[in-house]
């Protein structure tokens, strides 16, 4: 019986030893496929960071590039109306300093109608120094007057929009 009892404590030794080495491998092969995965869960993290980075750096990109578009698109379209404000302008001075210099010429006309001038500066100085001599004091020369202050109120706008222009620039 001492001899059963050796054999069947041996026996189960045996089968303990063997349960447990094999839940001792199950264990290590349990352990050994969760640090596989959690490689590759890293290893995909790691990837995706990068993922992300590259779309994040193309967006950036493409609203830079759109934005920079929409820049220059707006910087044509200043310099487009910039350039009809100064032709526009410019026109509109013109005119002005047209009709002036008519209604100078028609005033002049009308006082001396023999007088002839070699150039409309020449003219206008004529009649800028006779409105300046003392003891003249017609109606018409009062209207002179206001209308060379008026040429030299258009004179001094146009310096103004002129010099607006260049700041513009």
């Amino acid at each position: 019986m001492e001899h059963k009892l050796k054999h069947a404590k041996e026996e189960l030794n045996k089968i303990v030893n063997t349960k447990v080495f094999s839940r001792g491998n199950n264990l290590i092969y349990e352990l050994d496929k969760g640090a596989r995965q959690l490689r590759l869960i890293k290893d995909n993290i790691y990837a995706l960071e990068s993922g992300i980075k590259e779309k994040v750096k193309l967006y950036y990109e493409k609203d830079l590039s759109d934005v920079r578009m929409q820049l220059d698109q707006l910087k044509m379209n200043f310099e487009r109306f910039r350039n009809n404000m100064e032709a526009s302008l410019k026109e509109q001075v013109h005119e002005n300093i047209c009709a002036i210099e008519t209604r100078m010429k028609v005033s002049l006309q009308k006082e001396d109608p023999n007088r002839k001038f070699e150039s409309k500066e020449a003219e206008l100085r004529d009649k800028y120094d006779q409105l300046l001599r003392p003891g003249q004091g017609s109606n018409q020369d009062k209207a002179n007057v206001a209308m060379l202050y008026e040429m030299e109120r258009l004179k001094e706008s146009e310096q103004a929009a002129r010099e607006e222009l260049i700041k513009i620039q």
